[in-house]
């Protein structure tokens, strides 16, 4: 997936991974902070 110099061979699907990533920490950051607001952690 990367050359001898680290650069990504397709950038573009580099790219789209990352996006996916993104998302989906996102989505967990913003279903946490939903569900903490309702049930706080008693710790």
């Amino acid at each position: 997936m990367f050359d001898e110099h680290g650069e990504p061979l397709d950038p573009a699907v580099s790219s789209s991974a990352v996006k996916n990533m993104l998302d989906q920490i996102e989505w967990w950051g913003t279903t946490l902070r939903d569900a903490r607001a309702v049930r706080p952690n008693a710790a």
